[in-house]
């Protein structure tokens, strides 16, 4: 039978190989390489060698989603799903990039308001602004008190 090639992997940094087995491509997804050791043409996989393979996969969801790795010290045990501090942690970046987000887009509407004479703005636009502009402050004063 003949040998099948071995798949690795080079970091293209260095131009060396790799002892990794996977890599990320952001806003894609991720790609793991199994190379069968003892060249098996069986297409069936067993729950061992998947086992890597998944726990993997995990790793590079919780990095595509932007989840935070705990920091050393803290003893989360070895719990297949968020802990609750990851899960905080991931709630409250998303809360700040939020109100980054609706702070840019309410700066960008004054500057568009100001750039254009006597440009009407409704009584409900108003309102939705002030109502964004509450919520904002509502946020930064949470954020302030951590």
């Amino acid at each position: 039978m003949k040998d099948k090639p071995t798949c690795v992997i080079s970091d293209v940094s260095t131009g060396r190989l790799t002892s990794q087995s996977s890599f990320l491509l952001p806003q894609w997804g991720g790609i793991f390489i199994l190379n069968d050791e003892n060249n098996s043409p069986s297409l069936h996989l067993s729950h061992d060698k998947l086992r890597p393979v998944f726990q993997n996969f995990a790793t590079q969801l919780a990095a595509l989603l932007g989840v935070p790795s705990v920091p050393p010290g803290l003893n989360m045990g070895k719990s297949p799903f968020l802990s609750n501090w990851q899960l905080d942690a991931l709630l409250r970046r998303r809360a700040l990039q939020n109100a980054q987000g609706t702070q840019d887009t309410l700066y960008s509407i004054v500057k568009l308001v100001d750039q254009i004479d006597n440009m009407p703005v409704g009584q409900v636009v108003r309102d939705d602004i002030l109502d964004a502009l509450t919520s904002l402050h509502e946020v930064r004063s949470q954020l302030m008190s951590y």
